[in-house]
């Protein structure tokens, strides 16, 4: 009985220990192409009444028109994770009050696009640079960009770059163009 307990020891090592033999060029001529991921939208298209509370959603932009001393358009902008955006017009704006959009992605991407041109992470906080050149008088614009971990708000009173007063006229742009979405009730 020993003796065969013995003899079996090195063919159950041996099977244990078997060699694995490299893929072939063959072998990987056979193997399946990785499958196609198709990216879903970030932002879901419908509104409810639960969305307009914008509890535990975070702003991925946010453009605010502070007053000045004359006709200036007021207003405080708001895009959300989820893709709806808040305007509250205060003043001297076509829509007063709050109204609710929803934004798609093409959108978000455009908008990306413009912050990424302007080199917006990297931008000063505050234009213009030297606070002795604040003109009190003047209406400022203050934008808020969050994405990819990233955070940056910048207030504009005057001499900023070209293409930070590009994006937030781009930002208005597309507000004008977005109809008012009515929550449905859920």
């Amino acid at each position: 009985m020993r003796f065969i307990l013995l003899a079996c020891v090195p063919l159950l090592f041996s099977a244990c220990c078997k060699k694995i033999s490299k893929p072939t060029d063959q072998d990987s001529q056979i193997s399946t192409p990785p499958p196609v991921i198709i990216p879903l939208p970030r932002f879901s298209q419908n509104l409810t009444v639960a969305d307009t509370t914008h509890l535990g959603q975070d702003s991925l932009l946010m453009l605010r028109r502070t007053a000045c001393f004359g006709m200036c358009p007021t207003y405080d902008l708001v895009i959300y994770q989820n893709g709806l955006v808040h305007f509250l017009g205060k003043n001297n704006v076509d829509r007063l009050g709050s109204s609710y959009y929803v934004l798609n992605d093409q959108v978000w991407n455009e908008i990306k696009a413009a912050a990424d041109s302007a080199n917006f992470f990297k931008l000063n906080h505050t234009y213009p640079e030297d606070p002795k050149m604040f003109i009190p008088d003047l209406n400022n614009t203050i934008i808020m960009i969050n994405d990819a971990g990233m955070r940056n708000q910048v207030m504009d009173n005057h001499g900023a770059p070209a293409a930070l007063k590009k994006l937030e006229v781009l930002v208005d742009d597309i507000l004008r163009k977005l109809k008012p979405i009515y929550p449905e009730n859920r």
